[in-house]
C-alpha cells in the first residue's frame, strides 16, 4: 500500500492573481499554485492562504485573511430560502442592488434609515386606506403646475 503525503500544508502570501492560479511567496521562494477553495473566493496580492503541496504541485485550500472578492455566479435563476428563520444581508460599507426591475413583495415593510434619498423621472402610489405623513416641516418645489383634487379639504 502507497499513502501519499503533503509535502507542505501552512500559510503563504498572494503575490499575483490570475484566474484559478495565483502566484505564493513561502518563505523566499515563489511558486505557481491552483486555487481550490470549496467557496467562490478570488485571493488579490497581499492575502493570506492556506496552501498545500504534493510535491511539485501546490493548491490553496483556504483563506486565513483575505481582501478579495467572493462571486457567486449562476447561469440560470438564483433563489435564496430560508424556510424556518431569516436572512440578513450585512455589510460595513454598503449594499447595492443593480438591476432593470427590482420587485418587493410583502405584507409588512419598514424602512429606518437616518437620511433618504429618491430620484426618479415618474412615482405613481396608489394607497386604498389611509396615506399620513408627520414631518417637522414640509417644503415642495414644483417646476410645471400642480394639481389637487379631493372630496374635501381640510386646513388649518
Amino acid at each position: 500500500m502507497i499513502l501519499e503525503t503533503a509535502n507542505r500544508l501552512g500559510p503563504a502570501t498572494v503575490v499575483e492573481s490570475s484566474g484559478p492560479h495565483v502566484r505564493l511567496r513561502l518563505g523566499s521562494r515563489v511558486v505557481s499554485a491552483t486555487v481550490a477553495l470549496a467557496s467562490p473566493y478570488h485571493p488579490v496580492a497581499g492575502d493570506v492562504v492556506l496552501a498545500i503541496s504534493q510535491d511539485e504541485d501546490y493548491y490553496v485550500i483556504g483563506v486565513i485573511q483575505g481582501s478579495g472578492k467572493t462571486v457567486f455566479t449562476a447561469p440560470g435563476d438564483m433563489e435564496f430560502r430560508a424556510p424556518r428563520g431569516t436572512i440578513d444581508f450585512v455589510s460595513t460599507r454598503g449594499i447595492r442592488l443593480r438591476s432593470p426591475e427590482v420587485s418587493i413583495r410583502a405584507s409588512r415593510m419598514e424602512v429606518v434609515v437616518r437620511t433618504l434619498v429618491e430620484k426618479m423621472d415618474e412615482a405613481w402610489r396608489w394607497v386604498r386606506g389611509l396615506f399620513q405623513i408627520r414631518s417637522g416641516r414640509v417644503r415642495e418645489t414644483v417646476d410645471g403646475s400642480r394639481h389637487l383634487r379631493a372630496e374635501r379639504i381640510i386646513e388649518r
